[in-house]
């Protein structure tokens, strides 16, 4: 990409108009979803003046902004050309070209660079023309990550602090994604029922899928949800989730059930029909997706007596030893009494039993 920019060499017309339309059909065809809502921005960098008429070159800018609501926000650049289209270009102001303003339009800046060696320094405008009067409210979610002091998968959640009006720092915390996920990793109604959760562009969190939270011991690799979910009526389940909407949807899709180690064995593919349920999560960009299958069943087993005479061991022998212990290599075992092991599915944080040491108490 570097030898190719430098390779490129001034020559020909200056089309502003032709410019913008390919930068506003670009931001037309990336905006969907919640990031409608979101303000755009169009940075515009010249030497030269425009060899097409500045009339056409308004109106493209007003047509094509009023087809993204107006949520356009240009920034020009005028690399020693200080003109009157660049600044009527970053208020959106065709005025004295015939072209009427906009009223709801946001005016952007005009920057003259008088040094070309300066251009770094002088693009940094762009950052504080954002930042004047900005307060946000709501939290930043960072994208999943390994912590380098080997907790695991974390991901931080961020808050601006401000003090009558006025930015003063930052506050946040990071979260264990096993422990945010947990209720989503052991999530099971009946053996082909299972949950997922996506952020707004689609990138998967969880999905049953993917290796879980306690087994990453690198940098996640995330995946589109619609690779996991490959179904053709999925689609409308995506761009749902995108929008930020919850709903639900019945249709055949396919599981993917472990003939015994994956790795070995392989996998044997069987198709359901099933219904999805999705809700956002609030204040996030997340949104929970559960699927079950029709017919599929919340198990619960009935209350069991136990005969009198009956007694069995917690698989911990270590730390509950039997009367008559048996030793082979330091660890105990028992010859006479049953030994009961649960999985971590069986209790009610699989998680906490996961991570943390067993005690007697």
């Amino acid at each position: 990409m570097d030898s190719y920019v430098d390779s490129l060499s001034a020559g020909r017309d200056t089309q502003y108009s032709k410019a913008f339309r390919s930068a506003f059909n670009l931001l037309k065809g990336s905006s969907s979803g919640r990031e409608t809502s979101r303000t755009k921005v169009i940075i515009f960098l010249t030497d030269g003046k425009p060899t097409d008429e500045p009339t056409e070159i308004m109106q493209t800018i007003q047509t094509k902004n009023a087809e993204l609501d107006n949520k356009v926000v240009i920034m020009t650049y005028g690399m020693e050309q200080d003109l009157q289209i660049l600044r009527d270009i970053a208020n959106q102001d065709g005025g004295r070209y015939g072209v009427s303003q906009t009223s709801d339009v946001t005016a952007g800046k005009f920057t003259y660079v008088g040094n070309t060696e300066n251009l770094r320094r002088d693009f940094a405008t762009y950052y504080d023309f954002f930042s004047e009067n900005l307060v946000r409210d709501a939290p930043i979610i960072s994208i999943p990550y390994i912590d380098a002091f080997g907790t695991g998968l974390l991901t931080s959640i961020t808050l601006p602090c401000y003090y009558q009006g006025k930015f003063i720092g930052v506050v946040g915390t990071d979260i264990s994604m096993e422990d945010l996920l947990s209720e989503i990793t052991y999530f099971q109604r009946g053996q082909s029922s299972y949950a997922f959760m996506v952020d707004s562009s689609g990138r998967t969190m969880m999905h049953p899928l993917l290796p879980a939270p306690s087994d990453a011991f690198g940098d996640p690799i995330f995946m589109d949800i619609t690779a996991l979910e490959p179904e053709p009526e999925f689609t409308s389940v995506f761009l749902s989730i995108k929008s930020g909407k919850s709903g639900q949807k019945t249709f055949p899709s396919k599981r993917f059930l472990a003939r015994g180690g994956q790795a070995e064995e392989g996998v044997t593919v069987a198709t359901y029909r099933s219904t999805y349920f999705w809700e956002p999560v609030q204040h996030t960009n997340f949104t929970v997706t559960i699927v079950v299958k029709d017919g599929d069943k919340d198990e619960t087993l009935d209350t069991q007596t136990i005969p009198s005479d009956f007694e069995f061991l917690y698989h911990r022998l270590d730390l509950v030893k039997p009367d008559s212990p048996c030793v082979h290599f330091s660890r105990y075992s028992s010859k006479d009494s049953t030994v009961v092991k649960f999985s971590a599915e069986a209790f009610t944080d699989p998680y906490k039993y996961l991570g943390l040491d067993e005690s007697v108490s």
